[in-house]
């Protein structure tokens, strides 16, 4: 009875645990931003070179998931997440402390993988923990905890960087990352019996990804799950050089621009979490898909009829968050569900997917993106537009 309470409890506190070190992962990046001049000067740098620093970091997101699906399945989640956590700490103090440009650059890309551990064996275990309506609640509510990193993070380090030097930012993130490892140890809850773990025979775990790949249930859900990210994702891409490079505006108001445009898409996703039982899946995600593609054209009409008016542009984001935000969770959990492969391999497939469409994103930005709320608009109608056609083709489960 005492065994079974303390599983219950570790259930229970384990996705706020695991949110906690999803936060750290993120904000590697989003609070080192400010610290960029300042990187710059004291390493001697160019700006090239400095923009290698944040590339070297998403290179390493988006580089190791299709290892660790196989390996968690093999080896257990709790055993990769908990030592990917250590090797990230290690890579931040690293950062905190060398004056050797290249070293920083590697400890830069290991930091980035962090991102691999925590969402590969860390959110399968989500999805092994509980049953559906449970898991789309737990990941709302994640969601909503772990948006406040690209909401909050820039405007913290810029906090450290005016009482600290910079690389005070990377010291307490060390010291964050540390707690959270070892509350994971100590409270993480294995999902992977050893009876039931996979073979890591080369043959069997790229025949399941042949199955996951060829899955077409799964590639039109991850699809439809990806473009609404990709369109998100567009604002974090433009939204800076929009509000402060072209309408002169301050970062003050940008960051106020931010917060709405988050705070949209957190009340978006406590909406979900409150009336998942009552609405369902399926409806959230209908109706979600429906209100981006709706501002989607209103905001491509409003951008052609008022080139100039730049709160237009600000209101659809707003309202584009809010839609998104309502079938965010429960597609990430269907998407899931449309394969029985193992599930360490649906992880490292849906994980590398979602990468793939935010590196969409950035790309659409930098190709089609002309320092205009039409060409912004216009990515976002196009991106939603593939959305909606593909929806059209989604059938539900009975």
């Amino acid at each position: 009875m005492i065994l079974q309470s303390n599983n219950n409890i570790n259930t229970a506190i384990f996705p706020f645990l695991l949110v906690f070190f999803e936060m750290a992962t993120y904000l590697s990046s989003d609070m080192y931003l400010p610290a960029l001049p300042t990187v710059t000067h004291d390493f001697s740098l160019t700006h090239a070179e400095a923009q290698i620093t944040l590339t070297s970091w998403f290179i390493g997101a988006i580089s190791i998931q299709l290892l660790l699906g196989p390996i968690s399945d093999h080896y257990g989640r709790k055993i990769v997440l908990c030592f990917g956590g250590v090797v990230f700490t290690v890579a931040t103090l690293i950062c905190a402390v060398t004056a050797q440009f290249h070293l920083f650059l590697f400890a830069r890309f290991i930091q980035g993988m962090g991102i691999c551990f925590m969402a590969v064996p860390g959110y399968a275990s989500i999805h092994e923990l509980f049953e559906q309506k449970k898991a789309i609640k737990i990941l709302a509510l994640m969601a909503s905890i772990a948006i406040l990193a690209p909401a909050l993070g820039p405007l913290i380090g810029s906090i450290i960087l005016t009482i600290f030097h910079w690389r005070w930012i990377f010291g307490l993130l060390a010291i964050w990352s540390s707690l959270s490892i070892i509350l994971l140890i100590i409270f993480m809850p294995e999902t992977v019996r050893p009876s039931s773990r996979h073979s890591l025979q080369l043959s069997l775990v790229l025949m399941s990804y042949k199955k996951i790949f060829c899955n077409k249930r799964f590639m039109l859900t991850i699809s439809i799950f990806g473009l609404l990210f990709c369109g998100f994702i567009t604002w974090i891409a433009a939204g800076p050089f929009l509000v402060m490079d072209e309408f002169h505006l301050s970062p003050l108001l940008f960051g106020l621009f931010q917060a709405l445009i988050f705070l949209s898409n957190i009340i978006a996703n406590q909406t979900v979490k409150q009336y998942i039982d009552r609405i369902g899946p399926q409806k959230f995600i209908q109706l979600g898909l429906h209100i981006c593609f709706g501002i989607s054209i209103i905001s491509l009409g409003t951008s052609v009829l008022f080139p100039n008016f730049m709160l237009a542009i600000i209101l659809t984001y707003i309202v584009y968050s809010f839609g998104s935000g309502l079938a965010f969770a429960p597609l990430n959990r269907l998407t899931i569900e449309t394969s029985r492969e193992p599930m360490g391999a649906r992880m490292a497939v849906f994980s590398t997917i979602m990468s793939g469409f935010a590196t969409l994103a950035s790309l659409l930005v930098s190709l089609f993106y002309r320092d205009t709320l039409l060409s912004l608009s216009s990515i976002i109608f196009i991106v939603m537009l593939i959305a909606f056609t593909l929806n059209k083709f989604y059938e539900p489960d009975p």
